[in-house]
């Protein structure tokens, strides 16, 4: 029979056992190392380790949305982004983010009522992207332990071209032209800001100008636009 000493080493023992004393930090750059590999779902299930952890961990948060947008998992991804929100609503990365899934899911007011409020923080840059985005969510990459406010910028060239898209998705066709042309202006992503505007006037039923706009567009390469010059310019020709 187990003597006292032994019976409390024994409950000892069993409680460092069943506690979790691995730092959400850690989970957080365990979870890294997945992500670089391509594997978001144990990813993801060590970014829950370090949420479950610390629920106001924003970078899990935001990356761990990230990943089910890849996996896509929009739902899950709005869920996350409307989380760290709760507690930090001035999050222009987040609120970024958010527009683009609710985007995927086309609910296009959601969406531009998200890239607004982005714009409306103090954590957009004024300034031109060295890259633009195109459809991709923006995934944190640093030492947790150096988390701040200014690692959650974004570009409002970036915000601005994704929110022109969808208003021309949400027919408002009108203020999608006037956010591409805004672009063009600044030279940001020349061809892309074509292609929407083109797509604009498809809908106004201004033939005219969507081809003139599409032409440009298939000059500068995308290829997008080469279909829509096949569809809406050339058999008005024939």
């Amino acid at each position: 029979m187990p003597n006292f000493k032994t019976s409390i080493s024994i409950i000892i023992l069993l409680l460092v056992i069943s506690c979790d004393l691995t730092p959400s930090g850690e989970y957080f750059n365990r979870a890294r190392d997945f992500e670089i590999e391509g594997d978001y779902k144990k990813a993801n299930a060590l970014l829950d380790k370090a949420i479950k952890k610390n629920p106001k961990f924003r970078a899990a948060l935001l990356n761990r949305g990230v990943n089910h947008s890849i996996l896509e998992n929009y739902k899950g991804a709005i869920a996350d982004y409307q989380t760290l929100l709760e507690f930090d609503s001035d999050n222009a990365l987040a609120l970024f983010n958010l527009g683009n899934n609710y985007k995927r899911l086309k609910d296009y007011q959601n969406a531009i009522s998200a890239y607004n409020q982005a714009l409306d923080t103090e954590w957009v840059i004024k300034s031109e992207p060295f890259s633009p985005l195109l459809d991709r969510d923006i995934k944190i990459n640093f030492d947790y332990s150096f988390d701040k406010d200014s690692d959650y910028t974004v570009d409002e060239l970036d915000i601005i071209f994704e929110r022109g898209i969808a208003l021309v998705l949400n027919e408002q066709f009108a203020d999608g032209i006037r956010d591409m042309e805004k672009l063009l202006a600044k030279e940001y992503y020349i061809g892309n800001c074509y292609y929407w505007i083109g797509n604009a006037h498809v809908g106004l039923k201004d033939s005219t100008n969507a081809c003139q706009n599409f032409i440009k567009s298939a000059k500068l390469g995308l290829k997008e636009a080469r279909g829509q010059v096949k569809e809406h310019c050339l058999k008005n020709k024939n």
